[in-house]
């Protein structure tokens, strides 16, 4: 086996990702059978969380290190409007960010591995999804919530944090 130094000179060398992806969709309509033209743009509601959002824009930032490692990455889709058997449903934008740390424990000293020989081929990642909280919000004609859309229902966890520790044996 290699020593930690080797490992870090020898090892994947630093690294950053940037991106940043929109999509425009232009049309978004399905025939059914019997001719009936169902616009997901325009009215028609593919999902209890609406039609298809006409704008999406998708940002991600990664850099990885000497074992150490961020990983970022945020989104929006424009709001829709649902045609509905109780009137015009309005969708509300939503922005979603998340975010990860990581780190390798290869990458640590000898002495180290020697003092915690477990931390060997491990890995400790502290993640946050959904960093805002944000959900959607869906409002009738009157500017109610509709029961069965609230945001508690639609999205119950909103905001998740987790920590993971990984050992490859």
């Amino acid at each position: 086996p290699r020593s930690a130094s080797q490992r870090r000179r020898g090892g994947r060398p630093s690294r950053a990702r940037f991106s940043v992806i929109h999509t425009w969709t232009l049309q978004d309509e399905v025939v059914a059978p019997g001719g009936v033209t169902f616009d997901f743009l325009d009215g028609s509601g593919s999902s209890r969380t609406g039609g298809t959002s006409e704008h999406r824009i998708e940002g991600r930032f990664n850099r990885w290190r000497q074992g150490a490692g961020i990983f970022s990455s945020i989104s929006w889709q424009s709001g829709t409007e649902v045609e509905s058997t109780s009137g015009l449903l309005s969708y509300s934008d939503l922005v979603s960010a998340n975010i990860a740390l990581s780190y390798e424990f290869n990458y640590l000293s000898d002495a180290w591995i020697n003092r915690a020989p477990f931390l060997k081929e491990s890995r400790v990642r502290f993640r946050v999804s959904n960093i805002f909280d944000e959900r959607l919000d869906i409002r009738d004609e009157t500017g109610a919530v509709p029961t069965a859309l609230s945001p508690d229902i639609l999205d119950p966890q909103g905001r998740a944090l987790s920590l993971e520790f990984r050992k490859r044996f």
